[in-house]
């Protein structure tokens, strides 16, 4: 039973965030004084928009709401058949005589506005580093997919950069280091813990919708501004990259003009385990998000930061989303940044549940709830599991792990590795989520300029080839499929050459007045069309040929497309590179020739990897790209004809180009738009009639479940098309990026 004396002494504790409990010994010994750790700007930035300071905090709405919560769940019990439920916060407070959510919200909107709120934020952010002071201040942002393990690694990449990296001073005292972080604010918030206890001490696992209804707590924006003021402070930014790019570009620009140092780190999983990496991100964002233990009434307690679980909801269809912007963020950074210096963490963590008494990898879709860790499944990093297999060690997994394993710290330290990135040159690049295309193209009339552009493909493709050569080194036996990569890139490296030689002896003004547009591509390369055959692995594609080993996507349209972009020349074809969240280790591919009445887009069939996440990638590439570039909006009368004699890539692209035509408004069409001239794919397999798909389809067994990929996918080509039709904003564009790369260029010089 809640006391009448219990509910006080919560309500006594307002404002009160017991930091000594949790916060490390300088904080303590400094007494939380706040001078000692922000300067006078800092805390305006801090403290903006919290209540008025010539009068005491209000306290009234979380007073109220403490004691709304005392007297409604007075006689709380813990309830089993609940324990794998969630509950909605208005259902979790409904109430005969007060408004419960209402409640929450007006306690929640009171507490963001408390400067003791703000305080308690910013110190549980503050993070001290042992050692001498470092030269410059830092902004180390880390990107990778949510619940990856980001927070976490950040520390580990610190301490990395500040033993081997980061150029000090003689100056003791160590560094100090504020994370924008926003689990930092929902662990601290009084209120929304009290809210989180009592629907676990009722038998509930969480508050499904408790982070919706939460969304006033969030202050980390006035911390981040109030660490910038603040010359003595760093910062450490994780980050999905899934926000709005403008933002994350006006936050770059803005430490850039604080002369700061910029670092990268990404979080990714190993190479070739990909499903590995997903499988555990997932494990561990449920693992966040929901209670596993029985949490009873006398566990209930005002400042209680360790309670085992958020309550925010685990988003895995954004997990793939976060791949792929903290790729092209990377490529942005190394693109901008004055350093250049990126860091990876190797995420090996992997689930092994137990089946039939053997221990198994868990797979994806495999159900954790009322299982017991330790018994039924364990979390171990691939190298303890490998090294426990390989020297075939009798004890039990189970038991070696929890008592040798967890404690050798090369089984289970971080795996953080440093690159300085001097291959890159200073190139500009027009960032969005999806691609980064060199600005050097406004510049192409410049032959110098075109040159830097080859200098950077041409180191870039050296490391590939490079570490191309040196995984086939490794494999006993010989990989069709890297040789086949290998052999693509040297034939790119020979003509990247050939045109620099070019360049270099003959200065040559390119036609810059004719301009068509490129697609969301993140590279591309123009080539010597008499090349294409070989890059296609054979003759140049007949119009109506059935068998071809390549799949192609041929229009009688002409080619107009997005960005800016120096026009095909004749005798010229372009292939365009695409980088892919399901293969992060490799470019795919695909090229663009002219025809005499269209164009025509087709696969380098060397670069396609065969496995659903990877088809439906570069599929909805290629059918972005070819719609992008029309003119007029496929139909009956004007199809876009299908070539190949690949029947699942076929079936890929031309579930793409279908679904995109069902949602794009600008360019809507049917799937009788299409025409596949190839005997290797049959429509009839896909659909069952003329508007409904078959349950086996493509369309509802791959494309549905990647339903928010797709939609922002045709956000971002609704926005290209509608800059494509307005020549104005073209020329704001151009303007726009102009000025930028000049920033940049005596930003850098």
């Amino acid at each position: 039973m809640i006391l009448a004396t219990t509910i006080q002494e919560w309500v006594d504790k307002i404002g009160n965030y017991e930091l000594g409990n949790d916060s490390p010994a300088e904080q303590r010994e400094a007494n939380f004084e706040i001078n000692r750790f922000l300067n006078p700007q800092g805390q305006l930035k801090l403290y903006e928009n919290t209540h008025p300071t010539n009068v005491p905090e209000p306290t009234v709405a979380r007073e109220r709401f403490l004691r709304f919560l005392g007297r409604k769940f007075q006689t709380i019990t813990w309830q089993a058949d609940r324990n794998n439920e969630t509950v909605h916060l208005e259902d979790f407070l409904q109430d005969d005589v007060e408004d419960g959510l209402a409640l929450y919200k007006a306690a929640i909107e009171e507490e963001s506005k408390s400067k003791a709120f703000r305080e308690a934020v910013f110190f549980r952010s503050l993070k001290h580093f042992p050692g001498n002071k470092w030269i410059n201040r830092l902004v180390l942002w880390v990107g990778g997919p949510s619940s990856s393990g980001k927070t976490y690694a950040a520390k580990g990449v610190i301490e990395k950069m500040s033993r081997d990296v980061l150029q000090k001073t003689d100056e003791p005292g160590g560094n100090n280091v504020v994370s924008v972080d926003g689990s930092y604010e929902r662990e601290t918030s009084q209120m929304r813990q009290m809210a989180l206890q009592f629907a676990l001490a009722s038998g509930y696992k969480g508050i499904y919708d408790l982070h919706t209804h939460s969304k006033q707590l969030v202050v980390k924006k006035y911390v981040r501004d109030a660490a910038l003021e603040d010359q003595n402070l760093s910062l450490v930014i994780p980050d999905t990259f899934v926000r709005n790019p403008a933002a994350v570009r006006k936050d770059f620009n803005a430490f850039a003009d604080k002369g700061v140092v910029q670092a990268f780190a990404e979080v990714k999983g190993e190479k070739k385990f990909a499903e590995r990496f997903q499988t555990s991100v997932k494990k561990m964002g449920d693992s966040r998000a929901w209670n596993k233990k029985r949490f009873t009434e006398e566990k209930i307690k005002m400042n209680n930061r360790e309670i085992g679980c958020e309550s925010k909801v685990y988003q895995g269809a954004y997990f793939k989303l976060g791949l792929h912007g903290t790729k092209i963020f990377k490529k942005f950074f190394k693109s901008f940044s004055s350093n250049k210096s990126t860091l990876t963490v190797t995420n090996d963590l992997m689930y092994l549940v137990k089946k039939e008494g053997v221990w198994k990898e868990c797979e994806y879709g495999e159900n954790l709830d009322n299982k017991e860790e330790g018994v039924d499944f364990i979390r171990i990093t691939a190298r303890a599991y490998n090294y426990w297999r390989d020297n075939k060690i009798a004890e039990p997994l189970e038991t070696w792990y929890q008592t040798t394993g967890k404690f050798k710290k090369t089984l289970t330290e971080q795996i953080i590795t440093h690159k300085d990135n001097e291959k890159y040159s200073n190139h500009y690049s027009l960032f969005n989520l999806f691609r980064t295309n060199p600005v050097q193209r406004f510049f192409s009339s410049n032959a110098e300029q075109e040159k830097r552009k080859l200098r950077h493909q041409i180191a870039v493709n050296d490391e590939t080839i490079a570490d191309l050569e040196n995984a086939i080194e490794e494999w006993e036996e010989e990989d069709e499929s890297l040789t086949k990569k290998l052999k693509t890139c040297k034939l790119l490296q020979v003509t990247l050459k050939e045109k620099m030689v070019e360049l270099e002896s003959k200065e040559q003004e390119t036609n810059s007045s004719s301009t068509q547009f490129l697609p969301y591509l993140d590279n591309y390369i123009d080539i010597p069309a008499s090349d294409i055959g070989e890059l296609l692995s054979q003759a140049s594609l007949e119009a109506g040929a059935e068998e071809t080993a390549v799949t192609s996507i041929t229009s009688k349209d002409e080619y107009r497309g997005e960005f800016l972009a120096p026009k095909l020349e004749a005798d010229f074809c372009r292939v365009h590179y695409v980088e892919l969240t399901s293969d992060t280790s490799s470019k795919a591919m695909f090229t663009q020739e002219k025809l005499e009445d269209g164009f025509r887009l087709s696969s380098v069939q060397q670069c396609i990897k065969y496995d659903p996440d990877f088809l439906f990638e570069y599929s909805l590439a290629m059918a972005g790209s070819m719609l992008i570039g029309l003119n007029e909006t496929p139909s009956p009368k004007n199809q876009l004809f299908l070539y190949g004699a690949d029947p699942e890539l076929l079936r890929y692209l031309w579930t793409a180009l279908v679904v995109l035509g069902e949602k794009m408004p600008s360019r809507q069409f049917n799937p009788d738009s299409l025409k596949p001239a190839a005997s290797s794919f049959r429509v009839s397999d896909e659909m069952e009639s003329k508007r409904k798909f078959s349950p086996q389809s493509l369309h509802e067994t791959v494309f549905k479940e990647q339903d928010a990929f797709i939609n922002l996918k045709v956000r971002e080509l609704e926005n290209l098309l509608k800059l494509k039709s307005d020549p104005v904003e073209q020329a704001k564009l151009l303007n726009k990026e102009l000025v930028e790369a000049s920033h940049q260029i005596a930003r850098n010089s």
